[in-house]
C-alpha cells in the first residue's frame, strides 16, 4: 500500500503517511465482475450508493463527523500532559489558546515545531495558551522527541487517538486558533512559519508582532 500524496509505502493500518503528514485514502473494495452476477452485483451497488448519498441528504451530519469549523466552539478535552499532569481546553476559556495536532514521526511536524517554540516564548504569559496534542504515541517517544528540540510548551497524549478523531484531523500539522471566549478563529491544516504564527498570535492578544 502506498500513499497517494507521495506514493511512500504504508504500513498495515496506517492513518497517515509518516512521510508527508497526509491522511491515508481508504481502498475501495473492488468486486469481481463475474458473468452470472454482473447485472445482480451492479443493481446492489447502485442500490447502496442511492441509499448512501440519500442519508447524507436527509439526517444532519453531526460536529465530529464536520470537522471543527470556524466559528464554532471547539470541542471540550481532557487529556495528560508530557509531564504528568492534565489539561483541559475549557478551563484555559479566557486565554488566547493555539491548538496543535502532530506526532513526531511527521516530517511537515518536526519542521514546524521550532516556530512554535519561538512563537510560544516570545507571546509568553498568563494570556496565552499552547497545547500540542500529540497522535497516539508513548511519553517516551513524545519525551525524546521533546528534549531534542528544547520543546517548552505543553504537550497533550491523545493515546488512542479519540480527540484527533473529534477534531476530525486530516493532515498533520493541523492548528487551531481559539480566542478567549474557547470559539476558533482560524484552522491551519499545513506547517506554519514564525513569522505567520506570531502574526496570528499579536492579532488575537492585541499585541504588536
Amino acid at each position: 500500500m502506498h500513499c497517494s500524496a507521495c506514493a511512500a509505502v504504508l504500513p498495515s493500518g496506517a492513518r497517515f503517511c509518516q512521510k508527508c503528514g497526509q491522511p491515508v485514502a481508504q481502498r475501495q473494495v473492488v468486486v469481481p465482475a463475474h458473468p452470472g452476477w454482473k447485472r445482480w452485483t451492479m443493481a446492489v451497488l447502485l442500490c447502496f450508493g442511492l441509499s448512501l448519498a440519500l442519508g447524507f441528504i436527509l439526517v444532519p451530519r453531526n460536529q465530529a463527523s464536520q470537522g471543527v469549523a470556524v466559528g464554532n466552539v471547539a470541542p471540550d478535552f481532557t487529556l495528560k500532559t508530557l509531564d504528568g499532569k492534565q489539561v483541559t481546553l475549557s478551563q484555559l476559556r479566557g486565554k488566547v489558546v493555539l491548538l496543535d495536532f502532530w506526532a513526531t514521526w511527521c516530517p511537515p511536524c518536526r519542521e514546524e515545531m521550532p516556530a512554535l517554540e519561538a512563537a510560544y516564548k516570545k507571546f509568553a504569559g498568563p494570556d496565552l495558551a499552547f497545547v500540542a496534542v500529540d497522535l497516539a504515541e508513548n511519553d517516551v517517544t513524545v519525551g525524546a522527541f521533546a528534549q531534542q528540540f528544547g520543546i517548552t510548551f505543553p504537550i497533550a497524549l491523545d493515546g488512542n487517538g479519540q480527540v484527533t478523531d473529534t477534531y476530525n484531523i486530516l493532515p498533520l500539522p493541523t492548528s487551531f486558533f481559539i480566542d478567549r471566549s474557547g470559539k476558533v478563529v482560524l484552522k491551519v491544516e499545513q506547517p506554519m512559519t514564525q513569522e505567520a504564527i506570531e502574526g496570528r498570535l499579536a492579532a488575537l492578544l492585541g499585541r504588536s508582532g
